[in-house]
């Protein structure tokens, strides 16, 4: 076991130092991803600090807990069930009407010095909440019934905002390991799927900036600029043009300058790839998603209005134990072409999708879902991942009995023999190479009376270490 993790790092070692570009890309997404989990700490830092604060004033209110408030129009209105209807929702205020927002605005600057306040309920039902300085440096300041009622939108955003950035950090660091699969085994499904996951954090980026300045005309009094947001959007951005120069400039001039597997293996290659992309990619997704879920389902609101809570903790658990089990499964039987155990893998994988459309029959998930944009765009992008995986893994299926199986095994082989093909010194970078000409195509040839060639190809074999120095066998194709 010792030897083989030697070999494995000794090849993720050989891969990042390739050559100025590999090196490079490592270092760009590790700093990358360290940058981002700072920013999005100090979002989360600074959305903690104002939930704290609003929560503890709608604690001391004692608001039912069941309450939540929604815009409809420019009239905020505050509920306790689902559905919605006249009988169990209010209206709180209408924007641009002044004497709903009095006591709202008197709340200007006291978050900045929510550390030192001092909050105390008392029996006035009008005014029911009471806020001063602990040091007795500012007087203290009754906030009305009507002003706890408007702190209700607000604590629900800043609530679901940390949420937000905790499963944005953990995001980045997995991306990371993405990308650095996808330089080890240059694989290309990698990359791409990295770099569609980079397209919707940075469209996510852009909407959060657009989202804050949209929320500070609704309580500018307890949101900061977006000065956090625009360097968010600046790395994604910057991500984002870094993984598609390096799959379109070096990735597409590698797969023409490397010597090994014939096109056919190729192909059937890249679709084994892409499976382990999807799933890599899933696994993360799959789980925040349903855990951004759970996490409403059990600590807010929704808690008390949910009627079949059982129901949704028993689905929650049915991914949670299989999700794992079914990511490595579809490995092992597209890595060893096992046509029973894919079967079961996508069995397995349509009642993962089954299970999330039946939850779009529950009225509290798709009023989360409405509600808030980032469960909504987790949950369709595990969904669409599902459907992506399934679909490549039985185009795998297709092409089980030709030959990847055995290059593969092969291949293994070869490295276990401390054969790694990464070693190997070019004479120029990578990017600096420009793509070979085509040979001409076979009826160009045939039309002027010559004959292609029988193709030849390096194949790794398990006699390798018997054949000639160079541990690898020249092997021609069959006319058939």
């Amino acid at each position: 076991m010792p030897g083989v993790l030697f070999l494995k790092l000794r090849k993720l070692h050989d891969r990042i130092t390739l050559n100025r570009l590999t090196a490079t890309f490592f270092l760009f997404g590790f700093f990358h991803c360290f940058g981002q989990g700072i920013i999005q700490s100090l979002l989360f830092s600074a959305d903690s600090t104002y939930h704290s604060f609003i929560s503890e004033i709608v604690a001391a209110a004692d608001v039912p807990p069941a309450n939540h408030t929604y815009f409809v129009g420019s009239t905020l209105r505050m509920c306790n069930y689902l559905p919605h209807n006249d009988t169990n929702c209010v209206d709180v205020f209408t924007i641009n009407q002044p004497s709903h927002n009095s006591s709202k605005n008197s709340l200007v600057g006291w978050e900045s010095l929510a550390d030192g306040v001092k909050i105390t309920s008392s029996n006035n039902k009008q005014f029911p909440v009471t806020l001063e300085m602990k040091d007795g440096s500012i007087g203290p300041l009754t906030l009305s019934d009507q002003c706890i009622r408007t702190l209700l939108y607000p604590d629900q955003h800043l609530s679901n905002s940390r949420r937000e950035d905790l499963a944005f950090i953990f995001l980045q660091f997995w991306l990371f390991g993405m990308s650095v699969i996808a330089m080890c085994y240059d694989s290309v499904p990698h990359l791409m799927s990295g770099i569609a996951a980079r397209v919707l954090l940075t469209a996510w980026s852009a909407y959060s900036i657009w989202r804050t300045k949209h929320l500070q005309q609704l309580y500018s009094a307890l949101l900061s600029a977006p000065g956090l947001e625009i360097p968010d959007l600046v790395l994604n951005c910057t991500a984002l043009m870094i993984m598609v120069w390096t799959l379109l400039r070096v990735y597409s001039v590698q797969s023409y300058k490397c010597v090994g597997a014939p096109a056919r293996i190729t192909r059937m290659l890249k679709l084994h790839l892409a499976v382990q992309a999807c799933l890599h990619l899933e696994m993360y997704v799959l789980l925040a998603g349903m855990g951004l879920w759970i996490d409403q389902l059990l600590n807010t609101y929704i808690k008390h209005i949910s009627t079949n809570t059982p129901i949704y903790k028993g689905v929650f658990i049915f991914y949670l134990i299989l999700v794992v089990p079914w990511t490595i499964l579809g490995w092992y039987a597209v890595r060893y072409e096992k046509r029973k155990t894919m079967f079961v893998f996508l069995a397995i994988g349509f009642l993962f999708f089954s299970a999330a459309c039946v939850m779009f029959y529950s009225q509290v998930f798709r009023w989360t879902f409405y509600m808030w944009p980032n469960l909504g765009c987790y949950t369709v992008s595990y969904m669409i991942l599902m459907v992506a995986t399934m679909v490549l893994g039985f185009l795998c299926l297709r092409n089980f009995g030709q030959g990847l199986a055995n290059y593969l095994h092969a291949e293994a082989a070869l490295s276990s023999s401390h054969f790694s093909p990464e070693v190997f010194e070019h004479d120029r970078d990578v990017e600096k190479q420009e793509l070979p000409e085509f040979p001409p195509p076979l009826h160009a040839l045939k039309a002027g009376g010559f004959e292609r060639p029988e193709s030849t190809y390096y194949l790794p074999t398990l006699h390798a270490m018997e054949a000639a120095s160079g541990g690898v066998v020249a092997i021609k194709k069959d006319k058939n």
